[in-house]
C-alpha cells in the first residue's frame, strides 16, 4: 500500500502561475500560496501522484536526502489535509496510482522546505460570490429558492 494526496476537486481550485501555486478552498474563503518545491508539490498532487514518487522526484531533482524530503512532503500533504484541500488515502495497487505520464514545473537547484501560506483577507468577499447563490441544476443565473 502507498499514500496518495487526493484533492477536494468539488471544494477546491488552483492553478500554477509562474511557479506559484495559487489554490482557493470554495467552501471556507480561505486562499493559499505555495511557492518553490510547493509548488512542484501541488503541481504533482493535481496529477494523482502518489507520496513516495513525490519525494523521490524532489529529492533526485535537488539532491537533498529521501529522509528528509518525504518528511517535508508529509507535512506539507498533512498542512493540505488540515485546511480542507484533500485527504491522504492509502491505495492497495501503486501501480494504479501512477500517472502514465508526469508533467514537472520548474524544480529550484536546491532544496527549500515547502510552506502552505494562508490567507483569509478576501474570505468575506469569496464567500459572497453569487455563484455561491444558484442551484447545480438551474444552473447560473437562477437563484436558489428561499427555504
Amino acid at each position: 500500500m502507498t499514500r496518495v494526496f487526493r484533492i477536494r476537486e468539488s471544494a477546491v481550485a488552483s492553478e500554477i502561475i509562474d511557479g506559484e501555486a495559487i489554490i482557493m478552498q470554495l467552501r471556507t474563503g480561505h486562499y493559499f500560496s505555495a511557492r518553490n518545491t510547493g509548488a512542484v508539490i501541488w503541481s504533482l498532487f493535481t496529477q494523482g501522484v502518489h507520496l513516495p514518487t513525490v519525494s523521490k522526484l524532489l529529492a533526485d531533482a535537488t539532491g537533498a536526502s529521501i529522509d528528509e524530503v518525504r518528511a517535508r512532503v508529509s507535512d506539507f500533504a498533512a498542512d493540505a489535509e488540515r485546511h480542507m484541500l484533500g485527504a491522504v488515502e492509502e491505495v492497495v495497487d501503486q501501480a494504479a496510482s501512477i500517472p502514465p505520464q508526469i508533467t514537472m514545473i520548474a524544480v529550484p537547484a536546491q532544496w527549500v522546505s515547502p510552506v502552505l501560506e494562508v490567507f483569509s483577507g478576501m474570505q468575506d468577499l469569496l464567500l459572497l460570490d453569487p455563484i455561491h447563490d444558484v442551484s447545480n441544476e438551474a444552473g447560473w443565473p437562477m437563484q436558489k429558492p428561499v427555504a
